[in-house]
């Protein structure tokens, strides 16, 4: 009756000892296995329980941190539970993870105009070989879509993160956002010491066009994807009506300053350059205290391109318009030309018949001007 309560004991005594002599937290051979800690974390912005309308398009930060002091694997992110209906897009669905730190990326919704009233349940996944596995849900309300826009003179605050196609954020009223390390943000990010919510008052001109468009059919405690297009971001556009057979004048005297702004340098008599429209010769007849007079020196028959497509030199005659002269111009556009104005600005086409052609045009030549942008905006209240 002894011998298999001294066996008991020989065994507990073997597994103290075991345990004494492993260390602290060491899994026994006969322990259930124990879950391994990843080495990243993956962090969704602004939140993971947002309210959405039918028919809209919602976005979220994903940001992924290595907690090591040494590079890990690429993290590669992947999304489930999504309805058949619906779509989805990672700008990037794999991103690195340097020492200490990581990078993020978008993840675009769609909800379907028909989608069903309710709560959906998203789940994303980053696993980085090694370096283990995350997993967060997302959920969606779906409400219905709302058709009454906020009025003029009406006062909203917002919390937004606005970011360009690539999904480097550019700016955020969110604090988490604009302090997360691992979120990819433009080479010359600055913010101030204050992250507080946008107030829009709606028809002040307080923001670009395309950002209170977005948010005036929005309802308190709703979120939205809102595509900005430079046109009405941040983009400074000129129109231009152009006559198919153009004639134009062969002098012109211009400002000091219109000379310096166009031709990129100081007027002085004799001084030959070259117009940046028409790439034609431009020699300076005469400066005085005010102004400059230039002679354009265009040649029949060749053919420039002051707007994108080709433009054939019809004719010059140094004696008409009361001895200023003139070049007349042939237009060779179609409607699927491309328009570049002066070799450098970018624009559409946005009439054309047998007479003339309309265009516009964006002088902004920076990033932000020129770019498609896009902030995931939410309501948060109504002054």
């Amino acid at each position: 009756m002894l011998r298999p309560i001294v066996l008991l004991v020989v065994v507990v005594a073997l597994a103290v000892a075991s345990a004494g002599c492993l260390g602290q937290g060491t899994q026994l051979p006969w322990e259930p296995p124990v879950a391994k800690k990843a080495s990243f974390s993956l962090n969704i912005y602004p939140e993971t329980n947002l309210e959405v309308q039918q028919g809209d398009r919602i976005s979220f930060l994903l940001s992924v941190k290595n907690h090591k002091d040494s590079a890990l694997p690429e993290a590669n992110l992947s999304i489930s539970g999504l309805p058949p209906s619906w779509s989805s897009h990672l700008l990037s669905t794999a991103l690195k993870l340097p020492s200490l730190t990581g990078y993020s990326t978008m993840l675009h919704v769609s909800v379907p105009a028909d989608a069903d009233l309710g709560k959906e349940t998203l789940k994303v996944t980053a696993k980085a070989g090694p370096g283990g596995k995350v997993s967060r849900s997302l959920a969606i309300h779906v409400v219905e879509k709302v058709s009454q826009a906020q009025v003029n003179d009406t006062t909203i605050q917002l919390r937004y993160v606005g970011y360009f196609p690539d999904g480097r954020v550019f700016d955020t009223s969110i604090e988490d956002v604009g302090t997360d390390s691992a979120v990819s943000r433009i080479a010359d990010w600055s913010h101030g010491p204050e992250y507080r919510p946008f107030e829009l008052k709606f028809g002040s001109g307080g923001s670009i066009a395309g950002f209170e468009e977005g948010a005036r059919t929005l309802v308190v405690g709703q979120s939205r994807l809102v595509e900005v297009p430079p046109q009405k971001g941040y983009g400074s556009f000129t129109t231009l009506t152009i006559p198919l057979t153009q004639t134009l004048n062969l002098t012109e005297t211009l400002s000091w300053n219109d000379f310096t702004t166009r031709y990129g340098e100081n007027p002085s008599a004799g001084l030959t350059t070259k117009d940046p429209r028409f790439q034609w010769p431009v020699l300076v007849q005469q400066v005085r205290k005010d102004n400059v007079t230039i002679l354009h020196q265009p040649i029949v028959g060749s053919t420039v391109r002051p707007y994108g497509w080709d433009s054939s030199i019809m004719s010059v005659d140094s004696g008409a318009n009361g001895g200023r002269g003139t070049v007349v111009l042939q237009h060779h556009v179609l409607s699927t030309s491309t328009v570049e104005v002066d070799w450098r600005y970018h624009g559409t086409i946005d009439d054309l018949d047998s007479q003339r052609v309309v265009i516009s045009y964006n002088t902004r030549e920076d990033e932000l001007g020129t770019s498609t942008l896009f902030f995931l905006v939410t309501l948060t209240k109504v002054l």
